[in-house]
């Protein structure tokens, strides 16, 4: 065993304290001393706790907060094992109820109030994959035992899933988020819509989650409709929902008349008319409601930086070649999953393939969500913008390595609903060779089919 001395820095100089790592080291000891400088006397006791486990191979921490601070200390001393220790503590923290509390959602509860501590999202390679695991395992408490909203510690249930989901895109945009969000409660629905700790991308993509929900609870009465409906911040809609999308929505609780107030109110800006406005409105709507909220949600996408993989098969792309014209090719995601969400849309990438020719188009198409359950022959004649996302194609070099075929931002593109973007000439396709088998429409498709198929991804940034 050794003496462990721990440095701090203060003002410009170093203060000192001395702890013993093993049992029965007197301070006079001959003991080599292991010396550990800090920036705060308060970490001291966390980096403490991390070297005892060296000797223990136990984490000396008695609450989520303390693990987390030990969590960061062990990370910057390099104690392996350590943090790993800590973050399968605070999964058991997450499930298990804490002591003085009989509810189940406790220890999630104590996790959320230590949510500041948590390391940022690439702070080391694996935070993310920390991060999800614990959101998940307070995910499965909330899903068992959220059915009636409410408080757990003073923490309302509402905050806990609006954290606990990472944020309405990256949940619309993955089929076990998703799953799990259209399986709550309507309590808890309601809860997590009224909470500001829900994350968005846009409000357009929070009246879309809610009408996933509604279509996968189809037995959601009148009235529970009608309150969940009132947690949309509507004066936070992008002008393509507020003006071409919310009108159509028949199942939405606003009338026309009530919709006419709600663009003036929010077109006037804060002073006499806006306040002579909402007067005018007393009794007949409620300006103090979500409806009319001025506060946006807080903006973020946890899945900024994963690959969403589509590709296009060797068969789909022979099966879309026509004599004499053009034709259209959808990509597919991998996993069965559906087109990814992005400000109230779907966007899936698609190929345009020349019967003839030196190149292919590559688009992105946008979508109107088929939840949303307008009238498909409704005209939609207005755009959308799918964020600061990138297409990427891929081709493969004589030697096998993948390569960059085309890459496409749409951060500054707005795309018509129904329509695509891209570029004309993204693919160069490979003429034939004099002798070449001129049968063979995929030929000069070489360099980019791998294993049957065209590679792509979808990143947003």
């Amino acid at each position: 065993m050794c003496r462990l001395a721990v440095l701090w820095r203060t003002a410009g100089s170093q203060q000192s304290g001395e702890a013993t790592a093993g049992a029965g080291d007197s301070a006079g000891s001959s003991k080599p001393v292991l010396r550990v400088l800090l920036d705060r006397a308060e970490d001291r006791p966390h980096a403490e706790a991390a070297i005892r486990f060296m000797y223990t191979g136990q984490v000396d921490a008695a609450s989520a907060a303390d693990l987390l601070h030990t969590r960061r200390l062990a990370a910057y001393l390099q104690v392996e094992g350590c943090p790993e220790a800590c973050e399968e503590a605070l999964v058991r923290t997450a499930q298990t109820p804490v002591a003085g509390s009989s509810s189940p959602l406790a220890g999630a509860a104590e996790v959320f109030k230590s949510r500041q501590l948590l390391p940022e999202q690439h702070a080391d390679p694996h935070a993310k994959i920390f991060v999800d695991s614990l959101r998940s395992a307070c995910r499965l408490q909330l899903l068992q035992h959220s059915s009636s909203g409410g408080t757990v510690c003073d923490v309302s249930v509402g905050d806990l899933l609006g954290w606990a989901f990472p944020d309405v895109p990256s949940v619309l945009s993955d089929p076990e988020l998703k799953g799990q969000v259209l399986k709550l409660p309507v309590a808890a629905m309601e809860a997590m819509l009224s909470s500001g700790q829900l994350c968005t991308d846009s409000e357009d993509s929070v009246l879309l989650l809610l009408a996933e929900w509604l279509q996968a609870n189809p037995q959601t009465t009148p009235e529970d409709r009608e309150r969940l409906c009132k947690q949309v911040r509507l004066c936070q809609l992008s002008d393509s929902y507020l003006m071409h999308i919310l009108p159509l929505l028949d199942w939405f609780p606003l009338s026309a008349a009530n919709w006419r107030h709600l663009v003036q109110y929010l077109h006037v800006e804060e002073g006499p008319k806006r306040s002579r406005l909402a007067l005018v409105a007393s009794g007949a709507y409620d300006c103090s409601s979500p409806w009319y909220s001025g506060v946006p949600r807080p903006q973020s996408r946890w899945d900024r930086g994963k690959e969403y993989k589509w590709a296009i098969k060797r068969e789909a792309l022979a099966a879309a070649f026509q004599p004499g014209q053009q034709s259209c090719v959808n990509g597919v995601f991998s996993n069965s999953r559906g087109a990814p969400v992005a400000n109230g849309f779907n966007w899936r990438p698609f190929m345009k393939v020349p019967p003839e020719g030196d190149a292919a188009g590559v688009y992105l198409e946008c979508i109107r969500p088929a939840a949303l359950r307008i009238n498909a022959s409704e005209p939609l004649v207005t755009v959308a913008h799918p964020g600061n996302v990138t297409l990427t194609v891929h081709r493969w070099s004589e030697e096998g390595a993948r390569e960059e075929a085309f890459r496409y931002s749409y951060e500054h593109n707005h795309v018509k609903i129904g329509s695509g973007w891209g570029t004309k000439e993204a693919l160069p396709l490979k003429q034939a060779t004099a002798g070449a088998d001129s049968a063979d429409p995929l030929a000069p498709w070489a360099a980019y089919l791998r294993d049957g198929e065209v590679s792509a991804t979808l990143v947003w940034a």
